[in-house]
């Protein structure tokens, strides 16, 4: 297992080097860290875990936080290594967002606001990312860090842009917007995906939706249940259209039951309804205004509760069976973040600066690759005998995860083992740097208090 990260680690690390310089091995340290470690995954706790007790971290900081390596590149490379492979076309490019609590201000887009995983505003910084799925099968494949607009206002904010290393051509952009750009890059770069979706904050937006199906590709885009849609097209005085609300559809919508995919739990199946319906740009103006024919999926899920999506597929193009798998393809965007969080420790990234979040996601997502290629190799070399699928009335074994895949690697690449005396200079190495960090914030106590005793 050593061999084919290594292995797949040189596929990648060119995108590691800068012009000047080759500090891919600290690449390959990262990697390993996020891989191996439970939990404490700061760049000195890495460095000293992977490199040795004598590492203090700085050069690792470096090169996530001020380094100008390639995070681009390594997301090229992904497109290119799912073109590649045959298995992988057609699959689902979804996007969402996912967001984490700050302690304070200091991190490049640091603000107040909407923090999904918490529920609430919060202080924090969130990042939108596009997630690619085929088959019980995901990859990271792209990824950009929102910057709220009072980045772009605020004069105490804008003079950190340097600081932080906030690229000088960035300029205010939606997450919708983000989430536009990372698609008009797949479709460039030729990712060969057949679907797009997003949740609610996406799929609401009309201009996207339809950008998405004049680039010829079908989506499956969750919608608010308030959302407007017309019986008819609107604009034709051919019939008469009636303006209702999503949810208004649901006492007279036909259910049908399908099974969407095996889980560990048993098949899961829910029921849908599929509902022709038309929405309009009514926000144009007149002469601009266009109606389109859309398709209204309606689903029940397991809490009775009632959710919403539209796809510019018709039932005329594509299955009730594909409708209801795409509607539940957004699971795997959510695995996505789940495993660069949990798994990989996307959200114990303490640097500050802009190119670290990048960089931290761009490591990510070769991490993910790399547990693709061990379900694939799983799926090709281990299939299950006959007797298994008998005995257990399944079509193959469950794919392993991120987290059995790490627990495997620490079997056959351990870290260091300290001895005594390193495991003492260790000790004293934390105490000293926990002693630094009492003696900074106690200056900045007192610079605090001295300046209230001068102005008062």
């Amino acid at each position: 297992m050593e061999r084919e990260l290594k292995s797949l680690f040189n596929h990648y690390r060119s995108n590691f080097k800068t012009k000047t310089r080759d500090s891919s091995a600290h690449g390959w340290t990262v990697l390993k860290g996020y891989l191996l470690l439970e939990t404490n995954r700061t760049y000195q706790n890495i460095d000293r875990k992977v490199n040795g007790v004598d590492a203090d971290g700085q050069q690792i900081q470096q090169f996530m936080s001020d380094s100008p390596w390639s995070w681009e590149g390594v997301f090229d490379q992904v497109i290119a290594d799912i073109k590649s492979n045959p298995v992988l076309v057609g699959g689902t490019l979804n996007f969402d967002e996912s967001g984490d609590e700050c302690s304070g201000p200091h991190k490049a887009g640091a603000s107040r606001q909407y923090i999904g995983r918490l529920g609430k505003i919060e202080l924090g910084q969130v990042g939108v990312l596009s997630s690619y799925s085929l088959d019980n099968l995901w990859l990271l494949t792209g990824a950009e860090l929102f910057l709220p607009k009072k980045w772009f206002e605020v004069p105490k904010l804008l003079k950190a842009w340097k600081r932080l290393k906030i690229p000088k051509e960035r300029t205010f952009l939606t997450k919708v917007e983000i989430a536009t750009a990372l698609f008009n890059k797949a479709i460039v770069h030729g990712l060969p995906f057949k679907w797009a979706g997003g949740d609610s904050l996406y799929g609401r937006s009309l201009r996207f939706r339809w950008h998405i199906a004049d680039c010829e590709k079908y989506y499956m885009m969750s919608i608010p249940k308030d959302l407007l849609v017309w019986t008819n097209n609107p604009l034709s005085t051919d019939n008469e259209s009636i303006a209702k609300q999503v949810h208004e559809f649901v006492e007279q919508a036909n259910f049908e039951s399908f099974m969407i995919r095996n889980a560990e739990r048993g098949q899961l199946n829910y029921d849908y309804a599929f509902i022709p319906v038309w929405t309009v740009n009514k926000n144009a103006p007149l002469a601009n205004r266009e109606a389109r024919q859309e398709l209204l999926v309606i689903r029940k899920e397991p809490d009775k509760s009632i959710s919403y999506a539209l796809s510019n597929a018709t039932l005329a193009q594509v299955s009730k069976e594909e409708l209801a798998i795409q509607r539940a393809e957004r699971y795997f965007v959510e695995r996505t973040i789940q495993d660069c969080k949990s798994e990989l420790g996307w959200d114990e990234l303490q640097a500050l600066k802009y190119p670290a979040y990048m960089h931290t996601l761009a490591i990510c997502a070769v991490a993910l690759m790399f547990m693709l290629n061990v379900k694939l190799k799983q799926r090709k070399e281990y299939a299950e005998p006959e007797v298994v699928q008998q005995d257990l009335g399944i079509e193959r074994l469950p794919d392993l995860s991120l987290a059995n895949v790490k627990e495997l690697m620490r079997s056959v690449m351990p870290l260091p083992r300290l001895t005594k005396k390193e495991a003492r200079k260790q000790i004293i190495h934390t105490l000293f740097d926990r002693s630094k960090s009492t003696a900074s914030r106690r200056r900045k106590q007192r610079k605090k208090q001295k300046g209230k005793n001068d102005t008062s």
